[in-house]
């Protein structure tokens, strides 16, 4: 068995500096990327957004968490549904899972892929999972939610086309087929669906990227992706501004799935046209957990001073 929560990925960034840490001068933040929800006993924890599977090494006080928004901004960056095995399943058997309440549902129809990479569907009174008619072949694509409807990239070897797929296991076609020669990953960029094909091999990589003109049903190639940086991932793909991050430039994609590059977390910048690893970055690393600190003593400098109050 196992149960379907909810995570966010959210940007915190600090408006101004708060309270310094105890024997360190006060110096500039920087924003911090996390992803916040329940684990399998419904306690609230900090994930890394990287790894689905990995806890952030600090954790919120276990009283009373207070964020001070005088101190903090938050940016929502999306949603993530994670499937956490139980006691008796020690591993989670799905990849990415995307859930969308379509109109008159109260309760989300949930779309993944199986055991045989065969897309699929759970429906609110369904017995188990549904084939999806004409998506039933082995594929390598992709899911997403789109404009409130799930949307599946479905390859077969180096072909792929794009379908949006109604309650009633409808199929509809969104983008005729396109050439996609590696891995392909779906990711929603403000209101705009992007497709990113990408090749590796060692540190030799090359990337495509390409929007959808929903109008003419067709994937346009994009030559640059202006402020915006995309990462990409296995279970969850999502983007962020540059100027939010705190980097100087954006066009750029972080690939998080380690299974498909073989060497790490890896940064592709689209101006240089070159992959390198995180660790070449350290500004990405400031966004986990080596600026986290700075939050959790500002929890606990609240906590504390709301306990101050009371005794006064």
């Amino acid at each position: 068995m196992c149960c379907l929560v909810k995570h966010n990925i959210f940007l915190i960034k600090p408006t101004t500096i708060p309270i310094p840490i105890q024997h360190q001068p006060q110096k500039i933040l920087q924003p911090l990327l996390i992803r916040i929800g329940p684990n399998v006993k419904g306690k609230t924890r900090l994930w890394n957004p990287l790894n689905l599977d990995e806890h952030l090494p600090f954790h919120f006080p276990h009283e009373v968490v207070v964020f001070d928004f005088n101190h903090i901004s938050i940016v929502d960056l999306g949603q993530v549904f994670v499937f956490q095995p139980s006691d008796s399943l020690q591993y989670d058997p799905y990849d990415k899972v995307v859930a969308a309440t379509y109109p008159g549902e109260q309760q989300p129809h949930i779309v993944t892929y199986d055991y045989w990479r065969e897309p699929c569907m759970f429906r609110p009174g369904d017995d188990g999972w549904m084939k999806i008619p004409k998506l039933s072949s082995c594929s390598l694509g992709d899911i997403c939610n789109f404009k409130g409807r799930t949307c599946v990239l479905h390859k077969v070897e180096d072909r792929a086309e794009t379908f949006m797929v109604g309650p009633e296991l409808s199929v509809d076609l969104v983008a005729a087929e396109l050439l996609c020669v590696g891995q392909s990953r779906l990711c929603v960029v403000e209101s705009e669906l992007l497709l990113v094909d990408t090749s590796s091999c060692d540190y030799d990589a090359s990337i495509d990227v390409y929007r959808l003109d929903e109008k003419k049903k067709k994937w346009v190639e994009l030559s640059n992706l202006g402020d915006r940086v995309l990462f990409l991932g296995k279970k969850c793909s999502f983007s962020a501004s540059a100027s939010d991050l705190g980097f100087a430039k954006g066009n750029c994609v972080i690939n998080m799935d380690v299974s498909d590059l073989g060497c790490g977390i890896c940064d592709f910048n689209l101006d240089e046209n070159e992959m390198l690893p995180l660790s070449d970055y350290p500004d990405y690393f400031n966004l986990l957990v080596a600026s986290g600190l700075w939050i959790v003593t500002s929890c606990i400098w609240k906590k504390n001073l709301m306990k101050m109050k009371k005794v006064r």
